[in-house]
């Protein structure tokens, strides 16, 4: 009896040590300058929206707030590296789906896991994908394409920005939603792909609005559908695949910051409130409508319920589908 009053002792002891240290270590964070690493190259979307919170962060926290940009291996790199660094709360990734879910889908051996060597802290933008084809196509409605496919199987084409990307497994799901079979055509990158949208060598896409809004607005390509579950409010008069007949389709694009795994939680709360602070001023919100995207904060908890989430929705597509990635 002795023994067990002892050892209850020493768990309390320790249980309370650590509350201490972890309420001590968040009073003082953060002690240096926080950095957002990107796993994009400077001027998307991603690089925007971190540059956006830097400012607004910087003021919240008391310290400086760098942007990094580490682009590789579509993300990949700088999501590995991040994982890797001290669990302080001074380093932060801004991720997405590709590196933050579907990679780990498409290759289970990859370097990283995104639910267990990262620390999810907010959602800071969310918004549909949207699927399109060129102005001059024949198809004026989601049903055109989808009888056409089905009046010819595997005849027609949609663009991707490479084996596996989010462009790839986003019409993988409208396919098999919509029982249709089609081929993939691989593009270098966005830019290649609108050219050859606007051209007419591809029928169909699915792309971020802020790659091909200025294009649909200009009437070079045409807005077949958005993906989101409801109409978004960037975007109100294009109708969603699920109103269109696919009741249960649903693809978000969400950007969103993690920590490395074991970062304290109290740090986590720290910088969960400061990302909700930023988000939430009219001026941030309205330049982030400025190129397509919608400020979108959550709790720690919802961020990770979402990322799990996605990983098994990419892991179930990349399987029926078939996708590889030498």
């Amino acid at each position: 009896m002795n023994q067990l009053k002892c050892f209850f002792k020493i768990l309390a002891f320790v249980i309370f040590s650590q509350l201490f240290l972890f309420s001590a270590t968040a009073q003082s964070f953060p002690t240096k300058p926080i950095r957002i690493i990107v796993p994009y190259p400077p001027g998307g979307s991603m690089d925007l929206i971190a540059r956006l919170l830097s400012e607004p962060l910087a003021k919240i926290l008391g310290q400086t707030v760098v942007v990094e940009n580490r682009p590789g291996a579509a993300g990949q790199i700088a999501t590995a590296q991040a994982a890797k660094a001290d669990p302080d709360g001074h380093t932060l990734l801004l991720t997405n789906p590709g590196p933050g879910a579907i990679a780990f889908a498409i290759n289970p051996k990859l370097s990283y896991n995104p639910t267990r060597d990262f620390s999810p802290i907010s959602l800071a933008a969310a918004m549909p994908m949207v699927i399109t084809v060129s102005a001059d196509s024949r198809f004026q409605s989601i049903s055109d394409l989808i009888n056409a496919a089905k009046a010819q199987p595997g005849k027609l084409n949609f663009a991707t920005t490479g084996n596996g990307a989010l462009s790839h497994v986003v019409i993988e799901l409208f396919n098999n939603a919509a029982s249709i079979v089609a081929v993939g055509v691989p593009y270098k990158g966005g830019s290649e792909i609108t050219t050859a949208m606007v051209a007419g060598d591809v029928d169909y896409f699915a792309a971020p609005p802020s790659d091909v809004m200025p294009l649909i607005q200009a009437g070079k390509l045409r807005a077949l559908a958005t993906t989101g579950s409801t109409r978004s409010p960037l975007m109100p008069t294009i109708k969603t695949v699920a109103e269109l007949g696919l009741a249960s389709f649903e693809v978000v694009y969400w950007m969103g910051l993690v920590a490395p795994a074991k970062t304290p939680q109290p740090i986590i709360q720290i910088l969960n409130k400061a990302i909700v602070q930023a988000l939430s001023a009219k001026e941030i919100q309205q330049k982030m409508t400025g190129f397509m995207a919608q400020a979108s904060s959550s709790t720690p908890e919802e961020f990770q319920m979402m990322i799990q989430s996605d990983v098994v929705k990419w892991t179930q597509v990349v399987k029926a589908s078939n996708i590889k990635v030498e």
